[in-house]
């Protein structure tokens, strides 16, 4: 009987390390995408005012500008494209992609660039719904593959959040 348990418990232990074998690898985030030479959202939100609590409303003809320059873009603009046509960003989000765990970290790692276009900022909080502004996503390589603006009417996302 004392064999038997034990043969019980080393079948279990054998199950769990092959199925342990089996388990997918782990998606990781590591690293740091390069500068890009625009404001990050922290260095934007100081000098707006937002960070100390100033309401940030971006004159007629930066947001002229942002609104013609978005019903001109199209998916696989380059990122120097899209400001020749709608301004300087207010702050870029650079994102690093990540790996499986179970292959090497690129070097160097490998970063989808955001441009956001504020035009109307009430509090620091990233996802405050009442925003109103422009936000345009790009591929590894540099195309515009999102566009979506955020409470703005009359634009339309350009493209899908799916690449």
């Amino acid at each position: 009987m004392k064999f038997m348990g034990l043969g019980v418990l080393f079948l279990w232990v054998l199950v769990v390390a092959v199925d342990a074998q089996k388990a997918p690898p782990a998606y990781v985030v590591e690293g740091d995408c390069p500068e890009n030479g625009l404001p990050h959202v922290q260095q934007w939100l100081e000098a707006s005012g937002v960070a100390y609590g100033k309401p940030y409303i971006a004159d007629e003809k930066r947001k002229s500008q942002i609104v013609e320059g978005y019903s001109k873009l199209r998916l696989n603009m380059s990122a120097n494209e899209v400001e020749a046509l709608m301004g300087r960003p207010d702050y870029s989000r650079p994102k690093i992609k990540g790996h499986l765990s179970n292959a090497p970290a690129p070097n160097p790692p490998v970063c989808n660039e955001q441009f956001v276009y504020m035009l109307k900022k009430e509090n620091e909080n990233l996802a405050d719904m009442n925003d109103v502004g422009v936000y345009v996503f790009f591929t590894t390589d540099d195309k515009l593959y999102w566009a979506t603006p955020l409470n703005l009417e009359d634009l339309k996302p350009i493209g899908s959040p799916i690449q």
